[in-house]
């Protein structure tokens, strides 16, 4: 069993109420999209709920965000593969020997984060990304249990400044579409399709 929990949520949006506002044409008379305006709390919620409808959608991380992935075992496999890419780098990775949990590090004292240890390679280029081991070694022995195993990561592109630009205008229609359609009203198609045409190009299918 696999579970991926979120430890260190985003502290940014990919796209501010400014341009949410200035995408909506609200404060169309306005000197600034800045200015105050009665909707402001209701487009920033929308904002979330587009952009977490995007990053499931893509089944991706956008702004830098910390996860945690618990298994039961580890896998048979010589890799583990880490939901919600691209993956920037892991912390640790932690297992139960029957004893204690044993707690590898990928952090060096200085605190940079390391792409190889004695015994296993981060690979960030994949997606998703992956810790993998090295050739001629084997997982550890441990002892099977709920979260056995757990490895927590970095994930997402970084800013909001290094998000795509194509997921940036996905999550804008998405927002014009909840905007628009308050309520009971039918929900508009051509804002969806349009948003998921883009973003399907770098969507990662779960296996």
């Amino acid at each position: 069993m696999i579970s991926v929990k979120l430890i260190t949520a985003p502290t940014e949006e990919p796209v501010s109420l400014a341009e949410a506002k200035l995408h909506l044409r609200m404060d169309a008379e306005e000197t600034s999209p800045a200015t105050t305006h009665p909707d402001d709390v209701l487009v920033a919620a929308l904002i979330e709920a587009a952009r977490d409808w995007a990053e499931r959608f893509q089944n991706r991380a956008y702004i830098t965000q910390t996860w945690r992935l618990s298994m039961v075992a580890f896998p048979t496999e010589r890799y583990i593969e880490l939901p919600r890419p691209p993956l920037q780098s892991l912390v640790t990775l932690s297992y139960w020997d029957g004893t204690a949990t044993q707690v590898v590090s990928f952090v060096d004292p200085s605190g940079t984060a390391l792409l190889e240890t004695d015994d296993y390679l981060v690979d960030i280029e994949s997606q998703p990304g992956r810790l993998c081991l090295k050739p001629g070694l084997s997982w550890p022995v441990i002892e099977s249990r709920a979260n056995a195993v757990q490895i927590e990561y970095v994930a997402g592109y970084g800013a909001a400044s290094d998000v795509p630009e194509r997921v940036k205008a996905a999550i804008k229609l998405r927002i014009s579409e909840m905007y628009e359609n308050r309520g009971d009203q039918a929900t508009d198609q051509r804002y969806k399709s349009a948003a998921e045409m883009l973003l399907w190009m770098d969507r990662i299918i779960p296996i």
